[in-house]
């Protein structure tokens, strides 16, 4: 009966483990193989590799057009409270980056996963134009300014 319960907590513990780890790699959108070179991704690429230096961060999305570029991130609970200053310091450094675009950056999680889903349309080639892409970018850009 002792070895029962050993064997029962153990496997307890480990299904808690493994039901508890961080697995991004299924929210990551893979932005390299967007094939038409209107749609070229490539800022984008370059302001995720950027902005995955910063510790506060956990997910980073993005997507560009010829002249705008929008990032969506989202902070660690624990550096909520200078939401404000990383926000700013992104946006800072993405300006350094890539000066000729117009740029926009959010923390909103509702902005997060729009930014998320239409990286996720890119990458499935489902978003199969520059007219639509710029619709897309332009709802972000026009939804990040809402004050709500």
């Amino acid at each position: 009966m002792n070895q029962i319960t050993k064997f029962l907590s153990l496997a307890l513990i480990l299904i808690v483990l493994f039901g508890c780890s961080n697995s991004n790699n299924a929210t990551k959108a893979d932005l390299r193989n967007v094939s038409d070179s209107n749609l070229d991704q490539t800022d984008s690429i370059k302001a995720k590799e950027n902005l995955s230096s910063y510790k506060e961060l956990t997910e980073v999305h993005a997507i560009n057009t010829k002249d705008k570029l929008f990032v969506a991130f989202d902070v660690l609970h624990r550096d909520r409270f200078s939401m404000e200053e990383i926000e700013s310091r992104a946006k800072n450094d993405l300006k350094e980056l890539f000066p000729d675009k117009e740029i926009e950056v959010s923390t909103d999680r509702k902005l997060v996963m729009e930014a998320q889903k239409s990286e996720k349309r890119l990458t499935d080639q489902k978003t199969e134009n520059t007219k639509k892409l710029n619709s897309e970018i332009d709802k972000l850009f026009k939804l990040a300014h809402k004050k709500t």
